[in-house]
Formats: structure tokens, sequence, C-alpha cells
């Protein structure tokens, strides 16, 4: 069974680099650059590991990369 982990990172070399470093441990990497992208891609999969940026610079407020936290916990993938 493959792993799914989603990563959020507003900084494209951050999100290229992580990927390319759990792609080559053998999971399936889903990057994406803000919360909207992430909310979408917490709706559409399950993932079992999520991967944020505490301080994302595009998204609802200044410590935005918590929300993706809440999104987790919102739709029920705790």
């Amino acid at each position: 069974m493959t792993r799914r982990v989603l990563i959020v990172d507003d900084e494209a070399s951050v999100r290229r680099g992580l990927q390319s470093l759990l792609e080559s441990l053998g999971l399936e990497v889903t990057a994406v650059e803000g919360l909207t992208q992430a909310e979408l891609a917490l709706v559409s999969q399950q993932f079992d590991l999520v991967m944020a940026d505490r301080h994302l610079s595009r998204g609802r407020g200044d410590q935005a990369g918590l929300g993706v936290i809440d999104m987790v916990r919102a739709l029920g993938h705790v």
C-alpha cells in the first residue's frame, strides 16, 4: 500500500524539494501552494500525512498554515 502525503507550502522550491525527497522514499505526494488548494485536495483525497508551512504568506491570516490543521479536523481526517 502506497502512503499518501500532502505538502502545503507557498515556496515552490520547498515544495519541489520535499516532493522529490518523499517520492524517492516511495511515497505518493500531492504538493500545493496554499489553503484553497489544500482544501480541494483534502476534500477529494485521503492522506496519511499532511505537512504544512506554519507561516503561509498567502492565506487567511498571519498563521494561515495552522488553518490546514483545522481543515483536516473539520473534514474528519483525524
